[in-house]
């Protein structure tokens, strides 16, 4: 990317109308120097994103749902040159998708919260919108699935196959998308979530 190092963050933040909360999770964002950052779960009304003004943000683009729940938002820092091509979001607080020019590469930037219970029309409509565009696609979020049932879960319960589960896997491989963290971590055990229900981890 012209040789310069862009970071990017990705956050369930499981909601930030708290100022107190918003302050704290934008200092540390500004700490470890996050140049593109993705947020889920936000819990913000229209309008309410531009919150996040200041600190360095210099682009937001937020799809919302209810101050109860969803929401999503990627925040674009000052620090990068950005120029916008198209933005695709949803009604529901699920899917902000914007495809720009970043330090001179078109790239496509998804940020996703996918319904909790298995929904694979979910999947094959962020296939349909990242097919529609063109460039190098960063897509975070929280899938609310994991890609392997052995090495992201503690738990060995639960179905090995699922509608939801192959969704992502053709989303993956049809956009040609890699797990970075798996890459880098090919048969490491870390979680990101702890399901009480369940009691177990996942990532």
């Amino acid at each position: 990317m012209t040789g310069k190092y862009v970071k990017c963050v990705s956050w369930n933040i499981n909601g930030c109308r708290n100022p107190t909360k918003r302050r704290k999770l934008l200092s540390y964002l500004k700490s470890i120097q996050a140049d593109i950052i993705f947020l889920q779960e936000t819990h913000l009304n229209d309008g309410e994103e531009l919150r996040f003004k200041g600190g360095g943000v210099n682009h937001i683009f937020h799809s919302s749902y209810s101050s109860a729940r969803n929401g999503v938002v990627i925040l674009i820092k000052r620090s990068i040159r950005f120029s916008l091509i198209k933005e695709v979001k949803d009604t529901e607080g699920r899917m902000v998708c914007v495809q720009a020019l970043v330090e001179g590469v078109k790239l496509i930037l998804c940020n996703i919260y996918a319904p909790n219970k298995e929904d694979p029309h979910f999947f094959h409509w962020i296939n349909r919108v990242l097919g529609d565009m063109d460039g190098q696609i960063i897509l975070a979020g929280d899938l609310n699935e994991v890609m392997d049932p052995v090495l992201d879960r503690s738990s060995s319960k639960g179905p090995i196959s699922s509608k939801g589960r192959e969704a992502v896997h053709t989303l993956r491989e049809d956009m040609g998308l890699i797990d970075v963290w798996r890459l880098i971590n090919p048969s490491k055990r870390e979680y990101t979530f702890y399901s009480h229900c369940h009691k177990s981890y996942s990532r």
